[in-house]
């Protein structure tokens, strides 16, 4: 699975479901997600930010669910964790 960043850079998924990439600081970001239909999204921001999902807008559009994290501004040396809580539904 790749994926990409607006503005030049991309990312590799690992098997385990991580990510990473560089890209441009002082820029606005948002983090988007395609996924199989078979997934759904868990609650945002309950709980410790560790287990909680990042992912505040989803849609389910057959066979593909989509889901975005909430926009947000980056700082030269920055590290930002964005995490996307999808959970099976078969």
């Amino acid at each position: 699975m790749t994926g990409w960043a607006a503005r030049g850079g991309s990312a590799t998924v690992n098997p385990d479901g991580t990510w990473s990439i560089t890209a441009r600081s002082e820029a606005l970001y948002e983090v988007r997600l395609e996924a199989a239909a078979t997934y759904g999204r868990t609650v945002a921001d309950v709980g410790d930010d560790a287990t909680d999902s990042d992912i505040v807008t989803s849609y389910q559009f057959e066979p593909t669910l989509l889901v975005a994290s909430a926009e947000f501004q980056t700082v030269h040396g920055g590290e930002y964790v964005v995490d996307a809580g999808l959970v099976s539904q078969s």
